[in-house]
């Protein structure tokens, strides 16, 4: 006798959910929120972001950057326009290093230090982006320009 598997509907329509949250944050993090670590002696790199909560971020990096060790702190600055950001102190919790083909990435999981000025904006902030992910849509080239 063969056994049927049952698929969970309301499970289904979760993992696209998921699967489509997590794609509008890249675009959100990629093209709007600017990412940069402060590396010893490299300065200010680009990472990418990958997570952000009031109290903790997780970005990730290519291997030739350099790697932080567990607990060390950094400065990270999520930057809005060229010149403006917001300045964050942040502590490594944790490291993954891919085991992937190609150049060798690490993702790093931190806490956020923050005064209460810069941890009430990333609240703000945090609120706008998962309100923008359940609200935002996508064109798939539906729009019409109309020129008079």
């Amino acid at each position: 006798m063969t056994k049927k598997k049952i698929v969970s509907i309301s499970d289904l329509r979760a993992q696209k959910e998921n699967k489509d949250n997590r794609k509008f944050k890249r675009v959100l993090f990629g093209n709007i929120l600017g990412a940069f670590a402060l590396i010893e002696q490299k300065g200010l790199l680009k990472v990418e972001l990958v997570d952000i909560s009031e109290r903790g971020l997780r970005f990730k990096m290519p291997d030739y950057y350099g790697q932080f060790k567990k607990d060390e702190n950094f400065a990270f600055r999520l930057y809005f326009s060229q010149e403006d950001y917001i300045p964050l102190e942040v502590k490594v919790v944790h490291k993954v290093v891919s085991d992937q083909e190609g150049p060798t990435e690490v993702q790093y999981g931190c806490s956020i230090q923050a005064t209460d000025e810069v941890f009430q904006c990333l609240q703000h902030l945090v609120s706008f982006i998962q309100q923008y992910v359940a609200v935002s849509k996508q064109d798939h080239g539906d729009r019409q320009l109309h020129l008079r």
